[in-house]
């Protein structure tokens, strides 16, 4: 799971992938279309993967360094449109709040990624999507 944020040793540059998967989710997100939520889905499974466990400095990085949760909350008020599935789009709401648990996996309740996300999170969307 660490070798998406760094990769140590043989002298080669190393690339935060972490931080290219967000990006490319806040693009998916702001598109709305079947093929943007097809990759919404394939992007944020992947995010799901690499958090869970816990791993921590993926939850922190993602938590405190990207604009993940801000994506995540805006993609969580999101109503289907053009040639979208309302099944597929049910699906990344489903990891979408399952990222935010496994944000949480293993962390304090004074943690700053409670609070970060606590600051972020639209709380009644929340309500009513669970």
């Amino acid at each position: 799971q660490d070798i998406m944020r760094e990769q140590l040793g043989s002298g080669r540059v190393s690339v935060n992938l972490l931080d290219h998967m967000v990006r490319l989710l806040q693009v998916a997100s702001k598109k709305k279309c079947r093929a943007s939520t097809k990759c919404a889905a394939q992007v944020t499974d992947t995010i799901l993967e690499v958090i869970q466990g816990p791993c921590i400095q993926n939850q922190n990085h993602l938590a405190i360094n990207t604009e993940l949760i801000e994506i995540l909350n805006r993609m969580m008020r999101a109503k289907p449109i053009n040639d979208c599935v309302q099944d597929e789009e049910d699906e990344v709401q489903l990891t979408v709040l399952n990222i935010f648990e496994g944000l949480l996996e293993g962390q304090s309740s004074d943690s700053q990624i409670y609070d970060r996300i606590l600051s972020v999170i639209d709380l009644s969307v929340l309500q009513v999507m669970i």
